[in-house]
């Protein structure tokens, strides 16, 4: 009774095995995985990227407390940031924000939510703190763009306007329109 018991398991192993070559996909059939879109592609946390000069020295620096690539696009999303762009002269300018996020091969980092530049114009001279909603920021040129409102604080001054253009490298704001300011003289006269 045991050898019929053997000579039907060797059967059916037979017809499973079979069966799994009959009515299954072609040998050169390939399989495409596709990752949910959801799904980060990599993260990282407390993570610095620096962009360097041909020099070799750090031009950009970002700090993030989490930066996350996004493979339904590529795009990278960076969570409580701190940029930091260093010019040919030296002078830093520090650039903190809530979010960011840098498209696919792209040189701009869009940055959202209390966004803040702060550096000096020039040198010798007060620092300027800027603050806004959203900011576009091209590591290319070190060119700045908002259109939503700014502040822009120089010691005892204060400046609004609605959109901005800052010149990072050449130390130059331009403010679009709708420009209101309060200048306070010194009280040393």
């Amino acid at each position: 009774m045991t050898r019929a018991l053997l000579i039907l398991v060797l059967l059916a192993l037979i017809v499973v095995i079979g069966l799994s070559f009959v009515g299954g996909e072609p040998a050169d059939a390939r399989r495409e995985v596709v990752a949910p879109a959801d799904q980060p592609g990599y993260f990282l946390t407390g993570a610095t990227i620096t962009d360097t000069s041909k020099d070799g020295s750090a031009r950009v620096r970002i700090r993030a407390e989490r930066i996350e690539q996004k493979p339904r696009d590529n795009s990278v999303e960076l969570t409580s940031l701190n940029l930091v762009y260093r010019g040919a002269d030296e002078r830093a300018w520090v650039v903190t924000a809530d979010r960011g996020r840098v498209p696919e091969a792209a040189r701009v980092v869009h940055l959202e939510g209390n966004v803040r530049i702060h550096g000096a114009l020039s040198d010798p001279g007060p620092e300027a703190l800027i603050d806004t909603d959203s900011l576009d920021f091209d590591t290319e040129t070190s060119i700045a763009r908002t259109d939503d409102d700014v502040r822009v604080a120089m010691g005892m001054n204060a400046l609004t306007a609605h959109g901005l253009t800052a010149d990072l490298k050449q130390g130059r704001v331009r403010l679009e329109s709708r420009v209101h300011g309060k200048f306070n003289p010194p009280f040393d006269r």
